[in-house]
């Protein structure tokens, strides 16, 4: 579950190798939902991109997909059935884990999660 906070100025939006390389970070508007901010993390990428449930579009995907090459794995919500195969889901989740781990080392040894400002 996400956290209930009130979000003002940026957020740092992550794409992260599977080894843990953070490969591209733009700056983002924290008001803005995440399915929002789809076009600009995957700038520049083609191939496979596990994304949390925040990325769930399902008129942004295959255009993605068609256009750019990008493909969109997301777990399905609560009220959705799977579309997805379950091995590619499995990949997907270790995937997910290792971008949700290095989240977690930015917020923990660099308090990137304290930083007040407004804006850029």
């Amino acid at each position: 579950m996400a956290k209930q906070l009130s979000y003002y100025g940026f957020k740092l939006g992550l794409r992260v190798s599977s080894l843990g390389m953070i490969t591209h970070f733009p700056l983002l508007n924290a008001r803005a939902h995440d399915v929002n901010h789809t076009n600009a993390l995957v700038e520049g990428f083609a191939g496979l991109c596990p994304a949390d449930k925040g990325f769930i579009d399902p008129f942004r995907q295959p255009l993605l997909l068609d256009r750019y090459g990008v493909k969109i794995v997301t777990s399905a919500k609560s009220n959705m059935t799977e579309h997805q195969p379950p091995a590619l889901l499995k990949f997907c989740r270790r995937i997910r884990k290792i971008v949700e781990t290095v989240g977690s080392h930015l917020t923990e040894r660099f308090g990137i999660d304290s930083i007040r400002v407004h804006d850029l």
